[in-house]
């Protein structure tokens, strides 16, 4: 995958890192850019939804859904996820946090959650993933094993 170096440079992969708040993109720059910026803002919210997007886009639900995925070729659900799954490995690799605590940070609600969409998207849990990549030493034994 290719790391996106700033704001001019966004690719359909990864985005710069989420807790910066600078999580612009996982898609082609389009109309949605605003929304982006806004969903990278907001992923712990607990009523984050494709009703809440489309209410942010001033669009209905139907509509938004239709014009998001012309636009991006993903679902706005897919996109939600995605971003989720973009600021929870930025967080394994980069922060102290145990995993429950950034499941929740980025809206997963809890750590199996969180473990499903790593296992889906990335064939890998959570802990395996900070193993590999986590360049902070995390202070929670569960978030990283000692073997």
């Amino acid at each position: 995958m290719v790391r996106a170096q700033g704001a001019e440079n966004v690719t359909q992969k990864e985005a710069p890192r989420p807790e910066t708040g600078d999580l612009l993109t996982v898609t082609r720059r389009c109309v949605f850019d605003r929304l982006h910026l806004w969903l990278a803002d907001n992923l712990s919210r607990s009523d984050l939804c494709v009703d809440l997007l489309a209410r942010q886009m001033h669009m209905s639900r139907r509509n938004f859904a239709r014009r998001y995925k012309e636009k991006t070729c993903r679902t706005p659900a897919k996109t939600i996820e995605i971003f989720r799954l973009i600021a929870a490995r930025r967080m394994l690799e980069n922060s102290l946090q145990n995993i429950d605590q950034i499941a929740c940070a980025c809206g997963f609600g809890d750590e199996e959650r969180m473990r499903a969409t790593f296992q889906r998207h990335l064939a890998v849990s959570p802990r395996d993933y900070r193993g590999r990549f986590g360049r902070a030493s995390p202070q929670d034994g569960r978030a990283q094993s000692s073997g």
